[in-house]
């Protein structure tokens, strides 16, 4: 008898210990479709103190990232000092209040408990949230032997009074900052804030004359005379005058610009992105100057507030042992910072237009730059659903959709849009020989309407306009029809990504159709591929992007590669992305990175010598006359450095598996913090004398393929810190 109770006693305490509660792992920053702070309340760009109980849906001096879905996504991240720590399993409760969030209270969800190892993109399949309400929901996560944690803080959010199924976003966000520099050309005050950004602008006066006039002048660029007045292109420049009558705090509100305020008022037929009411119009400059004051003036007398998308600051960081590089990443991190002033990707301040073929790289270099995914993926929804005027815009879409998915485990934007997705892919501009003629342009009501676009005609892009720059353009352009071929394999995959196999294989055989045709119809005696079926012309362009997305077959590889190689910059901004990719992925790495750390006039390093501090439209004002200074076109390098030069890249959904293999080339050392739907990945490498080594810290509920650069020898690991080394001279 006393044998079968210690038996059972025993059995019993296992089972509870199996479901004790343990604090040695936790569920922790959970968001709510991509946005972390849904509990946050703006008040006119500043955050306040306010608790999401307090928020007044009428109030328009309040502002919240209100969630457009009555079925939202939710999502976390696992924390564990524990090395190899994956999540098993999980159970998340939705309530009306916080202090229903236990098990058997929860009044709106209770998942149960859930065998998966997922933590981004969790649907909500409870009844229909209300609108105009506020939510609260809490997760606790199971381990490897199935222990669970405890339930993490609550977090809340507020659903949209008329929810559209659309992408959520957090309030605009101001940043108030005084100059760095105060000095005194020609009589008058000269202010420098250091860096450029949209921004607005206010001034204390203290020693005052009845109406005293005053001139400020505000701009990009600075001259012997103070703000440079005639900057030329499409660089900002801009005055005005107004009357002091006391002492005291003045603003001045800011003029908007025909550009790029006019709603329709271009060729694609869509409005820019309009500043909201509770910000105001924004300007870029990083000077102001004041003419007629001549009364004492502190630096705290001028507040610039730049205004952006909210940003953490402290989520990436990137240092090296070259200069360069190190002030590249400077100028493009606070490119993606700044550029974010509407709260979506766009142009700039030409037309602040979101245009998926600039969007691209903004997308990739913001990823790298911060870990706020939800500006992202409303500039994705925004542009399925805007198309602009070039062809590879509408290709792009898919380009975007993916990367999506992919960084973000989110399936959201595939299953919502793929009917449209389908029609991106310009199927029905396709010939029987599998290559699409869009060079002679695109017309048609029937055509647009199944792409959505409003506007008068399509025309390919091939590149951004660069004088300096050889294309020639026929009725059937090689750079177009790679496009299409990757946007048949990336349909593929996002087909695959939603369960649609049928599909899958269907886009697939559509590919291999149109690579075969380019193989045979657009390369010429030696294999290297020209810029259309009419032309002889053989641009670096059109052969970089055919082998960095694998059109070459095995046996023209090599000869596409020589071609490409040592071809120097001969495209604009935007085809740089496409040619240092193509670079660093078909071994030319040391050659990517000599282009990338290049500083003559026709380089990324050009643009922080002529002066810009956002990433410009163009290497130069030779390339292009009319360009701006202010555009998120030019900031491959921040995304180039962390995906080529680092290696780091999303290898399945969401972080779930992540490639590292860096591509250190004559780079003596590096130091890497990357912010993930998981968690910081963090890599740290030295390269000298005849010893490579690696540090890396991979967060939880994540696995590494780690690659070696110079054995190519791959290793897979688990969550924790782990330390690799090999000899620089190593061999395959």
């Amino acid at each position: 008898m006393c044998r079968w109770f210690c038996i059972i006693l025993i059995f019993c305490t296992l089972t509870v210990s199996a479901q004790t509660t343990t604090n040695n792992f936790a569920a922790t920053h959970l968001t709510v479709d991509l946005i972390e702070e849904t509990d946050v309340i703006y008040s006119k760009g500043h955050k306040t103190a306010l608790d999401i109980a307090d928020y007044d849906f009428e109030n328009p001096s309040m502002q919240v990232a209100e969630i457009n879905t009555t079925r939202p996504h939710f999502g976390w991240q696992v924390t564990s000092k524990k090395s190899g720590f994956y999540q098993t399993a999980y159970r998340l409760l939705v309530a009306t209040s916080p202090s229903l969030l236990h098990e058997g209270s929860a009044d709106v969800w209770d998942s149960d408990e859930v065998a998966d190892s997922s933590c981004t993109g969790i649907e909500y399949r409870g009844r229909a949230l209300t609108p105009c309400a506020i939510y609260y929901y809490t997760v606790k996560i199971f381990d490897q032997k199935h222990r669970c944690s405890a339930y993490a803080a609550p977090k809340g959010f507020a659903v949209s009074p008329e929810p559209d199924e659309a992408s959520a976003l957090l309030p605009l966000q101001k940043t108030e900052q005084m100059p760095i520099l105060i000095t005194h050309p020609n009589r008058s005050l000269m202010l420098d804030f250091g860096k450029d950004a949209f921004s607005q602008i206010r001034f204390h006066f203290s020693n005052v004359t009845p109406n005293q006039p005053i001139t400020v002048r505000l701009g990009e660029m600075s001259d012997s005379c103070g703000v440079n007045t005639r900057p030329g292109g499409a660089r900002r420049y801009a005055v005005y005058h107004f009357t002091l009558d006391s002492a005291g705090d003045y603003s001045f509100v800011l003029r908007k610009d025909k550009r790029n305020t006019n709603p329709n008022d271009n060729e694609s037929g869509v409005s820019p992105i309009f500043m909201p009411q509770y910000i105001g119009e924004v300007f870029p400059f990083r000077y102001c100057q004041i003419e007629g004051y001549n009364g004492a003036f502190l630096y705290r007398d001028a507040i610039r507030s730049s205004v952006h998308y909210p940003f953490n600051d402290d989520a990436a960081d990137f240092s090296s042992s070259d200069t360069v590089l190190n002030q590249l990443w400077d100028l493009c991190k606070h490119s993606m910072k700044a550029t974010s002033f509407c709260g979506l990707f766009v142009d700039g301040d030409r037309e602040r237009i979101p245009y998926a073929s600039s969007a691209l790289i903004n997308q990739l270099s913001y990823y790298a730059a911060d870990s706020h995914y939800s500006i992202a993926r409303a500039t994705v929804e925004h542009i399925i659903n805007n198309p602009t005027n070039h062809t590879e815009d509408i290709l792009l879409t898919l380009f975007l959709a993916w990367n999506d998915y992919l960084y973000s485990g989110d399936d959201f934007i595939l299953k919502k849009y793929y009917p449209q997705l389908k029609d991106k892919t310009l199927m029905f501009l396709r010939e029987k020989n599998g290559l699409i003629y869009s060079g002679k342009g695109i017309t048609g009501i029937d055509n647009f309407q199944k792409i959505g676009f409003r506007g008068s005609s399509i025309s390919d892009l091939i590149d951004m306009p660069d004088k300096s720059v050889v294309y020639e353009r026929g009725k059937c352009n090689t750079v177009t029809n790679v496009f299409h071929y990757k946007a048949l394999m990336l349909l593929a995959d996002i087909a695959t990504a939603i369960g649609n196999k049928f599909d899958a294989d269907n886009y697939k055989s559509l590919a291999r159709e149109t690579r075969n045709s380019i193989n045979t119809m657009l390369t010429d005696s030696c294999g290297i591929y020209v810029d259309a079926l009419e032309s002889s012309n053989k641009s670096l362009l059109a052969n970089a992007i055919a082998l960095n997305y694998g059109v070459p077959d095995d046996l023209n590889r090599g000869i596409v590669r020589n071609y490409v190689l040592n071809g120097g910059m001969d495209c604009s901004v935007y085809g740089a992305q496409f040619l240092l990719e193509t670079l660093f992925d078909n071994g030319m790495e040391g050659y990517g990175f000599r282009l990338l750390t290049d500083t003559s006039s026709r380089s990324f390093y050009n643009m922080v010598s002529s002066g810009s501090t956002l990433t410009t439209e163009a290497w130069n004002t030779q390339c292009k006359p009319d360009q701006g200074w202010n555009c998120a076109c030019g900031a491959s390098p921040a995304n180039i450095i962390v995906r080529k030069l680092m290696g780091v890249e999303p290898l399945s959904a969401g972080f779930a598996t992540v490639s590292i293999a860096p591509k250190p080339s004559s780079l003596h050392n590096a130091t890497l913090q990357i912010p993930t739907p998981r968690g910081t990945i963090k890599v740290i490498f030295t390269n000298e004398g005849k010893k490579f080594d690696i540090h890396l810290e991979i967060p939880p509920n994540c696995r590494a393929r780690v690659q070696m650069p110079y054995s190519k020898k791959c290793v897979w690991v688990g969550s924790g810190k782990h330390h690799f080394s090999e000899s620089r001279y190593s061999k395959m």
